[in-house]
């Protein structure tokens, strides 16, 4: 699992279910209220396990934050579709969606390079096949 924090927007790439340690560290995220009025941004190769969720859901609070999900698997769009029931700020979007999904969060033209940048270098870092990083 890989982060990255920006202005407005928090960006996040999965390729295996979380550690308990990696979702630690993106949980801290909303002990500050700035971040819970970002918009999160996630491409998605797996999900969280149950257990995750459910502590997602209570970090996120009454007012979770709008959260575009690029789902690249089965199992990550099977976990997007039930997450959605609990949470009507977050939309699934297939991998190859990039514009709706960036429309969702409204990011800005020059926003959406720097979300495309942060979304290539993120998939760099976990060392994503070459087919789950063209988007």
């Amino acid at each position: 699992m890989a982060i990255r924090e920006l202005d407005r927007f928090i960006v996040v790439v999965t390729i295996r279910t979380p550690s308990d340690a990696e979702w630690d560290r993106y949980l801290q995220l909303y002990e500050f209220p700035e971040a819970r009025a970002k918009r999160v941004l996630v491409f998605a190769s797996a999900s969280p396990s149950a257990s995750q969720r459910m502590r997602l859901r209570a970090a996120e609070g009454e007012y979770p934050p709008r959260k575009a999900v690029l789902a690249c698997t089965k199992e990550a769009r099977v976990a997007g579709v039930a997450a959605s029931w609990f949470n009507s700020q977050l939309r699934l979007f297939s991998a190859t969606d990039i514009e709706p999904a960036l429309d969702y969060i409204g990011a800005s033209s020059s926003e959406r390079s720097q979300l495309r940048r942060t979304l290539d270098d993120l998939r760099r870092e976990l060392s994503m096949p070459r087919s789950t990083r063209a988007i």
